[in-house]
């Protein structure tokens, strides 16, 4: 929208004389009855409305003054309105940025957690295969061997050290500062966590392997 000034086509510092002159070049200009067409006759009654209106205030020394109270308010206003907005854009880039980071963050860390989990798995498969191998091959050269009588002794034995290997698992599992170590540290730590499992089914073998040992022995 054209302020005054725009309207009279003078600078906001005109002088008065500057103002009054561009008035009455305007009103030589536009006047409806120097219009060549109806057209044109009611096109120039509009700009002169608007052109008698601006003088109004521009001619008046105390309007102008007021008036350019006003535009300055305007103006300030204004830049607020596109400064805020300028700031609120950039805010808003910067949250765009900080998602796409963020984003990419998580992407990179989900990624690399596979990768460690797959490089675990590999680990464990490993040295589970080579464990079984080494256990099958056990058992095969126990069958090569010739079978040895089971003696009270041999049993009375054996079964010490079962039961001095399932009182030292209890008492480590049920003391609470063992208890709590170990489960933190299995829950925190993926190789801990790996390496449990692994003596876990480690143990469960040992366990299979003593109970088909017994079966071959009382056969």
């Amino acid at each position: 929208m054209l302020n005054l000034y725009e309207i009279l086509e003078v600078s906001e510092k005109a002088s008065q004389e500057v103002i009054d002159k561009a008035y009455h070049v305007l009103v030589k200009k536009y006047h409806p009855d120097l219009q060549p067409t109806v057209e044109k006759k009611w096109q120039a009654e509009a700009k002169m409305k608007k052109i008698n209106e601006a003088y109004d205030i521009l001619g008046n020394e105390q309007k102008r003054k007021i008036y350019d109270l006003k535009l300055k308010q305007e103006l300030e206003e204004k830049k607020i309105i596109e400064r805020r907005k300028h700031m609120e854009e950039l805010e808003e880039y910067s949250n765009m940025y900080k998602t796409r980071i963020y984003n990419y963050n998580q992407n990179r860390n989900i990624s690399n957690y596979v990768q460690k989990e797959n490089n675990m798995q590999k680990i464990q498969n490993g040295i589970l295969g080579a464990f079984k191998q080494l256990f099958s091959d056990y058992w095969a050269r126990r069958k090569q061997k010739t079978k040895q009588p089971w003696t009270l002794k041999r049993v009375l034995e054996l079964s010490k050290v079962l039961a001095i290997l399932i009182i030292i698992i209890i008492i480590v599992a049920v003391f609470p500062p063992t208890n709590k170590l170990i489960v933190g540290s299995y829950e925190r730590n993926p190789a801990v966590k790996t390496i449990v499992d692994i003596l876990g089914q480690i143990i469960g073998g040992l366990f299979s392997g003593i109970i088909t040992f017994f079966k071959n022995g009382s056969n």
